[in-house]
């Protein structure tokens, strides 16, 4: 499923939280897992992801704390700029 930051209210289904995978296409980064086990929201470096990708993952956990609900999102990034256009539509 895919969600803009402005429509994750509108789309986000509270039932595919434990499955979520972001996919940073802005900025290259490892593999990370972030939780709010303690029901509070984690704390992201935006060194790790782009500002796009931490907005959406500002919405998402704020989201989840307003339902009270424990949420889990793995991330990885690609800098799709050192992708050659070719390869990249085929990712796609």
């Amino acid at each position: 499923m895919n969600i803009k930051v402005s429509d994750i209210k509108n789309n986000a289904i509270m039932e595919n939280f434990p499955n979520i995978l972001l996919i940073d296409l802005e900025r290259e980064s490892k593999f990370n897992t972030f939780t709010n086990l303690n029901n509070d929201s984690p704390n992201f470096s935006k060194k790790i992801l782009s500002s796009e990708a931490n907005k959406m993952l500002e919405q998402l956990f704020s989201y989840a704390k307003e339902k009270n609900e424990i949420l889990t999102i793995n991330t990885i990034g690609i800098n799709t700029l050192k992708i050659p256009t070719e390869e990249f539509h085929n990712i796609l």
